[in-house]
């Protein structure tokens, strides 16, 4: 460093300092030898602690030289600084753009026990424009982990694997449970891995929200529309391409049904992903909340119609807290809609029952109750939609009360 000063302030927040200009101390690793082994690192490295260290002291001349209103000086808290992307994003939401009084700056950046104006904080800076920064920063920060070249390549890989085994398969009572299994298999693996992406994407960014939102660089409410908001189109776009294959290779419909299928596998994405925010915020152990989400996701999959048709009576209703059993139903009414009926002298009466109950055929209606599918479509629609609203709210009280 050349006798530079690399850091000055507080010795319990130089960690906090180099963890928020991307340089993180790993856990159990000796702070001395991590801060000795920055020092010694590459020029690129030096040259950034360096810019930044200069840069801070600006900040400390200009907040020591203006008084805040209640009579102390400025003093600017290192521990809520970043100067990646997340720096730029909460510059813009202090300042908005314009040109704004240093007192804001230096009081926003206080520490709490030098003075109460944490308590009486007003936001500088409107919800919009705390969204859209927000939007741009966590897009940024999550593509590289949603759209992982593995996580890509392996969604491909089983979308065309499936799509060979199912392929160009026919409709007809013979071939309905091979329809069926494309279905179930599309769902739930894209149940699990929405839920997954969320919940261990989560932990990582909980101590640098609790720290912003310390600071007053933001609304909650406006962290939590952007997060779900951001994360959205990145979640959809590998779903996107993996059904794309498996629908056309597996001929599951026409180009209106692939329309609605895909439709309504993206709104099940959605609803998978409402879960693990849920998840994630209210279970803070990675353990833990794992072990919920595989709990959850297999108790999803045993009820969803697929794995056992014959429920006894007193557990059918756990099928209506089964998310792949909503999707399950609707796309199975869909895509068997239009098949002919099946006469009982051409079948066992062992396989479908409903002919000993004086009838000379069954239609495909009464195939798919017995797989407990026994509402319209529209009735398994609706309930992902209002299960989206309902957990996308609860969802952020979840986090309001864990923050």
């Amino acid at each position: 460093m050349d006798g530079k000063v690399a850091y000055f302030g507080i010795a319990s927040d130089a960690l906090n300092y180099f963890e928020r200009i991307g340089m993180t101390c790993a856990i159990h690793f000796n702070p001395a030898d991590f801060l000795l082994a920055l020092l010694s690192r590459d020029n690129e490295t030096s040259k950034k602690i360096l810019e930044e260290a200069d840069r801070y002291k600006k900040f400390e001349i200009i907040c020591g030289q203006c008084p805040l209103p209640n009579g102390q000086n400025g003093h600017y808290n290192h521990s809520y600084t970043n100067t990646s992307d997340a720096d730029i994003s909460i510059a813009e939401l202090r300042t908005n753009g314009s040109a704004v009084s240093f007192d804001n700056i230096c009081a926003v950046g206080m520490d709490t026990k030098d003075t109460s104006v944490h308590s009486h904080h007003t936001w500088p800076t409107s919800f919009w424009m705390q969204y859209r920064m927000l939007t741009w920063r966590q897009f940024r920060q999550s593509k590289g982990q949603i759209l992982h070249k593995y996580e890509v390549i392996q969604s491909l890989l089983l979308a065309t694997l499936a799509g060979i085994l199912y392929f160009q398969t026919d409709y007809s009572y013979r071939t309905l449970r091979d329809k069926m299994g494309t279905i179930v298999f599309s769902v739930t693996y894209w149940g699990f891995n929405c839920i997954i992406a969320t919940v261990t994407g989560f932990p990582a960014e909980r101590g640098v929200i609790k720290k912003e939102r310390e600071a007053g660089a933001y609304r909650l409410s406006a962290y939590y529309a952007a997060k779900i908001t951001s994360d959205l189109p990145l979640i959809l776009i590998t779903p996107v391409l993996f059904y794309c294959i498996i629908y056309w290779m597996s001929a599951i419909g026409d180009g209106v049904l692939f329309a609605i299928f895909l439709g309504v596998n993206l709104l099940f994405c959605t609803v998978a992903q409402s879960i693990g925010h849920i998840i994630g915020t209210a279970i803070p152990d990675m353990k833990l909340s794992l072990t919920t989400v595989s709990f959850y996701m297999s108790f999803s999959l045993v009820f969803s119609g697929f794995l056992n048709t014959h429920l006894p009576n007193w557990i059918k209703w756990a099928k209506y807290l089964s998310i792949v059993h909503y999707a399950f139903g609707c796309l199975n009414i869909l895509s068997t809609d239009g098949m002919p009926v099946l006469w009982c002298n051409t079948t066992s009466v062992e396989l479908f029952p409903s002919c000993t109950a004086n009838t000379t055929f069954v239609t495909i209606s009464d195939v798919l109750k017995d797989s407990g599918i026994d509402c319209p479509y529209f009735c398994y629609i609706a309930t992902l939609g209002i299960l989206f609203i309902v957990l996308r709210v609860l969802g952020y009280y979840v986090m309001k009360w864990k923050r």
